[in-house]
């Protein structure tokens, strides 16, 4: 029965009946930002109609000012996009009311009814079935995480932040089957429960949780402006904690205590200026990572790149939660989520991380962090090929463990990025389009990712409403990462050159590298610094510089464009 055979009546009620079904779910319940975006979809979506604009997504349905500006932030496409995945992880455990799911296509923002199925691997799988995997030994690159040095700061006293659920229209329906539901979902766990003997484990029980706390009176103290920033910086602190890749968000109707205490501190200076100041603390009161940043009155957005870059490096796979959870795993990982961190934190040492990648897969094949896993196996596999001058193709070992990682999840950022770089390499555009839209979506807190997708999507003519990394967003990464690793200091500095951002390719040229070990990050570091530098030493290490550039970006095309930056200047690109 198609959505037209229906009433608009029967289908809004049968929608507020799965919605509440779907809220009522962990995943939802932990996350408010995207149970609020739900919630104003299924009223609108229920109403019928064209639907509602991305403007009126922000402002009305995630509570932006009326002044926000869409052409600068992706905020509500990105929080749509990663509604699209929360419904298939949540689909991916829980069957229908009615065999009938919520979905939300590509492009468009109402809600649908479509009939209970298995989300495809891939765009491209009608094509041709991907290859059983094989378990083989690779080497995956060699990158150490950075470590910066930290200014100690005095601990002011903070308060949690509480969090106010978002009203909603009363609905008879929906409190009923709310209701309903949730007696249900208690009977069936008191059975499994007395089945079993013991309580079913929870859902990433070992991922650590962090609370966000602001002082409350130090924010009512402050001028009405920053008062504004400081309300604005505490949701893109939320907003950031709750998608954060190694670390979950805490609120205080837990029984458990945080992991994890990021606090976050507002000062008035005169002039209108103000600091603002990010302390993340462990739950025994040691602090991991401190950082000021300075607001000018006259250029918030600004504070804003500088803030939310501050975040990305607490929450990202090499930042200050995952550096200290690495450093608590002394053994063999004991989940899929330890494996995941093992991974990042000990690619410098290749002697054991292609074991540790097959190990992991052989113990924990279905994880979420599995598709990451089977995505780096992927990632280096394809490495391997460009390193001995073979085409890399969508077949074989790599493109069974994207597929793989891809049927784990659909949207997976690192495995869409990957399936991303296979098509460019076979200058296929359309294809690589979709992957690098779902990658950057969900690379937020992946700095390296985030610039290295920059540079893969300017191989491609992609149109699209906004760049993927802007020259200002560049600009403050490159200046928030004093001593990148050596990932992302190639990274950055592909993008910077794909772009043209000139400035920035220089400052990067300047800069340290982090890593003492030989290898090939740490040659094409070299070999970039060089020919940013001197345009005649680019022209005399042509074949060098084509070679080391090949091996993170495998888009011939890509590779042209970064070399005639690099001999003829980024005016020609």
């Amino acid at each position: 029965m198609s959505e037209s055979q229906i009433t608009r009546f029967d289908f809004a009620q049968q929608l507020g009946l799965e919605a509440a079904q779907v809220l009522s779910d962990p995943l939802f319940r932990r996350s408010p930002v995207q149970s609020r975006l739900l919630r104003y979809l299924v009223e609108a979506s229920a109403r019928g109609g064209p639907g509602p604009t991305q403007y009126e997504i922000a402002v009305d349905g995630l509570g932006k000012d009326e002044d926000f500006d869409l052409a600068n932030d992706s905020y509500p496409r990105v929080q749509i996009s990663r509604l699209r995945s929360n419904l298939d992880t949540y689909y991916s455990r829980n069957a229908p009311l009615d065999g009938r799911r919520i979905s939300i296509e590509l492009g468009e923002y109402l809600l649908k009814l479509t009939e209970f199925s298995e989300i495809p691997i891939l765009d491209e799988a009608k094509e041709q079935d991907a290859p059983a995997p094989v378990v083989v030994q690779e080497e995956i690159p060699v990158v150490e995480p950075r470590a910066e040095p930290m200014e100690i700061l005095a601990r002011p006293e903070t308060k949690p932040i509480e969090l106010v659920a978002p009203q909603v229209r009363n609905n008879r329906v929906l409190v009923l089957a709310a209701l309903v539901l949730a007696t249900a979902a208690l009977v069936l766990v008191g059975v499994q429960a007395w089945q079993s003997g013991s309580p079913a484990p929870s859902v990433d029980a070992d991922v650590p949780s962090v609370a966000l706390s602001m002082d409350q009176a130090e924010l009512e103290s402050l001028p009405p402006s920053l008062a504004a920033l400081a309300e604005q910086s505490q949701v893109d602190a939320d907003i950031q904690l709750s998608y954060s890749m190694v670390s979950k968000r805490h609120f205080e109707d837990g029984d458990m205590p945080a992991d994890y205490n990021l606090e976050i501190h507002f000062d008035a200076r005169s002039g209108g200026e103000g600091v603002a100041s990010l302390l993340l603390y462990t739950s025994e009161g040691e602090l991991l990572f401190t950082d000021r940043i300075l607001i000018e009155p006259d250029d918030e957005a600004a504070f804003k790149r500088d803030f939310r870059a501050a975040l990305v490096y607490v929450t990202s796979p090499i930042g200050a939660i995952a550096q200290h959870v690495a450093e608590g795993i002394t053994e063999e990982p004991a989940s899929a989520y330890q494996c995941f961190i093992a991974i990042e934190a000990r690619r410098s040492n290749s002697e054991i991380l292609a074991g540790l990648v097959d190990q992991c897969l052989e113990r924990f094949p279905q994880d979420r962090f599995s598709s990451f896993i089977y995505a780096r196996r992927a990632h280096a596999h394809f490495q391997q090929r460009r390193l001995a001058d073979e085409p890399i193709r969508r077949t074989g070992q790599g493109w069974a463990d994207v597929s793989r990682a891809l049927e784990i999840d659909r949207f997976n950022a690192f495995a869409n990025f990957t399936a991303a770089k296979v098509q460019l390499a076979n200058d296929n555009c359309p294809a690589a389009a979709g992957h690098i839209e779902r990658a950057f979506e969900g690379a937020a807190t992946y700095p390296a990712m985030i610039a290295a997708l920059e540079a893969e999507a300017n191989s491609c003519a992609i149109t699209r409403d906004d760049d993927y990394l802007s020259s200002r967003q560049l600009r403050s990464m490159v200046l928030r990462n004093p001593a990148p690793d050596p990932l992302l200091h190639i990274y950055l500095m592909l993008a910077a050159l794909s772009s043209g951002d000139e400035e920035s390719a220089r400052l990067l040229a300047d800069r340290p590298q982090v890593s003492t070990h030989s290898g090939a990050e740490h040659e094409a570091v070299q070999l970039l610094s060089g020919a940013v530098k001197d345009a005649d030493f680019a022209q005399a290490n042509d074949e060098e510089l084509r070679d080391a550039i090949g091996l993170f970006l495998w888009s011939d095309r890509g590779v042209d464009r970064i070399m005639a930056a690099l001999v003829e200047g980024p005016t020609t690109i």
